[in-house]
């Protein structure tokens, strides 16, 4: 089932576009206007969430961000799960 949802960070809003089957993340993509340093480790926080169960989610990412060391001015791993979050609980 795929599903969107969004977020409003303290500057910045994050977009997410989900599939979901089961309790799992089948496809995920995150965009929007934020700054995601270094660039290229956006795609890989999405390879790293593929097929994760949904409720590992919001620990996946903020390992991510720490083991990564990525930086996203006014924004935190808590503001992609938010977005995230959203998305699940959307209507198709």
């Amino acid at each position: 089932m795929k599903k969107t949802g969004s977020h409003q960070g303290k500057k910045g809003t994050i977009y997410a576009e989900i599939e979901i089957e089961g309790e799992s993340l089948k496809k995920i993509k995150l965009s929007g206007d934020f700054f995601f340093y270094p660039e290229e480790k956006l795609f890989e926080l999405e390879e790293r969430l593929k097929n994760c169960n949904l409720s590992q989610v919001r620990e996946e990412i903020e390992k991510f961000f720490k083991k990564e060391k990525i930086q996203t001015p006014y924004l935190t791993s808590y503001d992609f799960w938010l977005a995230i979050e959203k998305a699940c609980i959307s209507n198709p």
